[in-house]
């Protein structure tokens, strides 16, 4: 019994050192594996580090952590990145021509903004550029952060420069930022003939050398005298700055500036025009025989000026094409860009006018309408005791309401406003607005074009609320009674009669334009004979049409936002008691007739 008790016993216990070997076994094969594991993770982990260390070390500086901007979903970004992708020309190669690239879209739909806006207004922020500022980046809600900022920044920068007619060597200077630094800069085509052909046409069809000066004066060419080194301060300067006009003291300045700066860009560019200059000289001397040198210009002026017509186009010997051909041959390698930019500015007046045919007949928006309120209001602002005498050599005798003492300076320049902005299609809309002597007709008129500038801007959707309201107030401002004066239409109108019997022949609005600006050089001339020559015009009307006129029927809506926000862009120097009513009621209604858009 007890062999067999001890024998159990000690079976149990061999049991028992068999299970904990066993679990030794097994708790070191568990620990051997978990080490086994971790030194594996541990091999991986060491190799994908050094593997991320070898490609970042391979990796050029700061493309370690780029920095993604954030993606563009608030409503003024996309919007702006929207009008962005419309100014892209993809028919364009930006290796090539990277400004036709960028901005080829934009003059597609906007083909006049790049020569008029900085050259004709001289203003350091284009029309449009500020018209982008106040759409996108005021009325709309702001970036959300730096980069989106970012994104307009880059965008306004791309968009303005596109406004710029200097914008092609700018933004190419500036295209590395966008673009890899392999792609190289190219230059704009220059198709000289293309640009001139209407400006030729007009300008051979001259029957003599007074009707020369006039279209050159008319078509804008004076400035080509600007090309000549060293001109620029002796141009003629009769279409850019009729100011000018007032300091010259005889026909003899006038034209012996004009012809010297023509001889010297004609031996600039290698075509001799000698010849054609030479016939011009006698005529001219013809009126200063008397030996005046600095004679002031008066009738006896005039009527040799007459005298012009006597040298036909053959006798002149004057050919605008070759003239133009030798210019176009010669851009081609000598000419500076500059210089090719203010040629290419020449028929840019026609070229506007060939777009324009139909548009006297269809025209129903704020560019016409500002001609009538603008008519109207500066024609109600004379000052009778300065410009009395003045008004009598032009028109006959006057009767004239008396103003206020302390509107008499802003009247005078209203006047000449006035004289410049008044073109005989206007006058004769307004005509029956002043056969009244108490004026209650232009001050119906005054009150309906407020009562249609309100329900133009109203109807605008992408006008804000905060902007129509301002709008509303600036409309309130405008002074229901002004001082007008009493004259006799039929007199006014006597020294228009014939120009506005041609105006109501004209099928087209180049046609009326063109008249307008014909008569413009007529007031000129009066003015030379008046005694008060330093009541000069304004050109303020030239530079509303050329800002306007290229602009399509619904793209002309802007201006009544753009007049009343930017009085200072269309009237920059004029006294505020007097124009900031012309200028801020730019839009307006047909003679007392309410608008409709």
């Amino acid at each position: 019994m007890m062999s067999a008790g001890s024998s159990a016993a000690t079976s149990m216990s061999i049991l028992d050192g068999g299970r904990v070997e066993f679990s030794t076994r097994l708790d070191r094969a568990r620990r051997l594996l978990m080490l086994l594991l971790i030194a594996v993770l541990s091999i991986l982990l060491l190799v994908f580090v050094l593997l991320y260390a070898l490609s970042t070390a391979r990796l050029p500086p700061g493309a370690a952590t780029p920095k993604h901007p954030s993606l563009c979903t608030s409503e003024a970004c996309i919007s702006a990145s929207a009008l962005l992708q419309s100014h892209i020309d993809r028919s364009a190669d930006p290796c090539q021509d990277f400004y036709s690239f960028a901005c080829g879209g934009f003059h597609k739909t906007h083909p006049f903004t790049a020569e008029t806006v900085g050259s004709v207004l001289q203003e350091d922020n284009s029309i449009q550029g500020n018209l982008f500022e106040m759409m996108y980046f005021k009325n709309l809600s702001k970036p959300r952060d730096a980069s989106e900022a970012q994104l307009f920044q880059t965008l306004r920068s791309i968009y303005g420069t596109c406004m710029d007619w200097r914008g092609s060597s700018v933004l190419n200077s500036k295209k590395e930022e966008f673009l890899p630094n392999s792609w190289q800069t190219g230059e704009r085509p220059f198709d000289m003939k293309s640009l001139v052909r209407p400006l030729l046409d007009f300008l051979e069809g001259y029957s003599g050398i007074e009707d020369f000066l006039a279209r050159l004066v008319i078509s804008g060419t004076s400035d080509l005298f600007r090309l000549s080194p060293g001109s620029v301060e002796r141009s003629l300067r009769l279409h850019s700055s009729p100011y000018y006009l007032s300091t010259l003291k005889s026909w003899n300045h006038v034209f012996n500036v004009g012809i010297s700066a023509l001889e010297d860009f004609s031996d600039l560019i290698d075509l001799n025009l000698t010849v054609s200059i030479n016939q011009m000289k006698p005529a001219v001397q013809q009126m200063l025989n008397k030996g005046e040198s600095y004679l002031k210009v008066g009738p006896y002026h005039l009527e040799q000026l007459q005298n012009f017509t006597q040298f036909e186009a053959e006798n002149l010997n004057f050919n605008w094409t070759e003239f133009y051909s030798a210019v176009s041959k010669y851009s081609a390698n000598k000419l500076p860009p500059s210089m090719r930019v203010k040629i290419i500015r020449y028929p840019l007046l026609f070229f506007v006018l060939e777009q324009l045919t139909t548009e006297l007949e269809h025209r129903q928006g704020p560019y016409y309408d500002f001609i009538r309120m603008d008519s109207a209001l500066s024609a109600v602002n004379f000052l009778p005791d300065e410009s009395f005498k003045f008004f009598k050599n032009l028109f006959g005798q006057q009767k004239y309401l008396i103003h206020e003492k302390e509107s008499r300076n802003s009247s005078r320049l209203c006047m000449d406003m006035m004289l410049g902005s008044m073109p005989p299609v206007a006058l004769q809309m307004f005509s029956s607005a002043f056969v009244t002597d108490d004026f209650n007709s232009v001050k119906a008129v005054v009150g309906d074009i407020k009562e249609a500038m309100w329900e133009n801007v109203d109807s605008e959707a992408w006008i804000e609320q905060p902007s129509k309201a301002a709008i509303k107030k600036k409309l309130d401002a405008i002074r229901s009674t002004v001082g007008y004066p009493q004259f006799n239409i039929s007199e006014f109108t006597e020294g228009y009669s014939k120009v506005a019997a041609q105006v109501n022949q004209s099928r087209t609005f180049g046609d009326v334009v063109l008249q307008f600006k014909s008569t413009q050089l007529q007031n000129r001339l009066w003015i030379l004979t008046a005694d008060k020559q330093d009541l000069m015009p304004s050109d303020i009307f030239s530079r509303i049409f050329t800002v306007n006129a290229h602009y399509s029927l619904h793209l002309n809506s802007l201006f009544i936002y753009l007049g009343l926000l930017l009085t200072k862009v269309y009237m920059k120097g004029y006294p505020t008691a007097c124009c900031t009513e012309a200028s801020a009621a730019q839009s307006a209604t047909r003679s007392g007739t309410p608008l409709t858009n």
